[in-house]
């Protein structure tokens, strides 16, 4: 379809590649070419017709290849999880059909536990400021026994026994944590440690599980035995991997927006290692740390399946 138009530039071009030639060469090639072209025996190189056609070829070729996709059948469906095609049923095929469902309806028979909802009463009792000024309020706990079924049950225990009542925030990190949970004088059951073989974590739920983000609760280093629980104040979904995420780490619970306030007001002025463990334990916080926050109570409200 080109050849008409190409030769000619290409006959120019292989001619302008062979040197420079001298005066009276070029007077010579200017005469052969006038009079070739009065003859008709020599087309003139035009870039223009040559890019015109090119054009309506690659147009033509297009609508070709879109006729052919628009009228190409429809493939089998692929699997979602493979990407390969489905084979078309085989002998035998009726029985594993058969196991399947029976497994299906068996799922969905046994419903995931539901969600629970704890409330905690926060105050600032030691504080001269105003109310107003410090951390006071309640936080609403969602608490998720179907993503983390045996730390939701150690912490909804530890609720129960009133393990949290009058336990203080003795680390509050500004965007970061607020822990609390440290209770000498608690004398109740505690769920089985590690070492006895019987407690073992959560798995991690692919696509499920919850990750420590702003606005959930997590057990303090992975140990729901001691009962230390922190409010994830930032994003640090970096702690998901603390213990190799075995799933120890991963939260349990998740706060609301008001909570999440309250959280925020936590007074978070006393660094670290300034004895503030030592100061819950042998309850000198009125003196040493006034404005440091307590958990004044916990109480299961409702589950969200009644």
């Amino acid at each position: 379809l080109l050849h008409s138009e190409v030769r000619p530039c290409i006959s120019l071009m292989a001619a302008d590649q062979r040197g420079w030639p001298s005066d009276s060469q070029r007077r010579r090639r200017r005469r052969r070419r006038r009079r070739q072209h009065k003859q008709g025996q020599r087309k003139k190189c035009s870039w223009i017709p040559l890019a015109y056609r090119l054009i309506v070829s690659l147009l033509a070729f297009g609508l070709v290849i879109g006729f052919s996709l628009l009228l190409r059948p429809p493939s089998s469906p692929a699997s979602s999880d493979t990407g390969q095609r489905l084979r078309s049923p085989q002998k035998g095929d009726h029985i594993a059909t058969h196991l399947i469902s029976r497994v299906a309806d068996e799922t969905h028979d046994a419903p995931s536990p539901a969600p629970i909802l704890v409330e905690c009463a926060v105050s600032t009792p030691h504080s001269s400021l105003p109310p107003s000024s410090t951390a006071s309020g309640r936080l609403q706990i969602t608490v998720r026994p179907d993503l983390a079924p045996q730390s939701s049950k150690a912490f909804a225990d530890f609720v129960k026994s009133k393990y949290y009542d009058g336990v203080y925030f003795h680390r509050v990190v500004k965007n970061f944590v607020a822990q609390a949970g440290i209770n000498p004088q608690y004398k109740g059951e505690r769920p089985p440690t590690n070492q006895n073989g019987i407690q073992k974590p959560d798995p991690v739920l692919v696509g499920r599980s919850l990750s420590n983000l702003r606005g959930t609760l997590s057990f303090a280093g992975g140990n729901m035995h001691i009962g230390q629980v922190f409010i994830n104040l930032g994003n640090n979904s970096r702690l998901d991997r603390e213990n190799g995420d075995d799933g120890s780490t991963r939260p349990f619970a998740t706060l609301s927006k008001s909570s999440m306030d309250l959280a925020d007001a936590l007074y978070a002025g006393y660094k670290e290692g300034q004895g503030q463990v030592k100061a819950v334990k042998d309850a000198s916080v009125a003196t040493k740390f006034p404005l440091m926050s307590r958990i004044d109570g916990c109480q299961l409200v409702k589950s969200f399946s009644s």
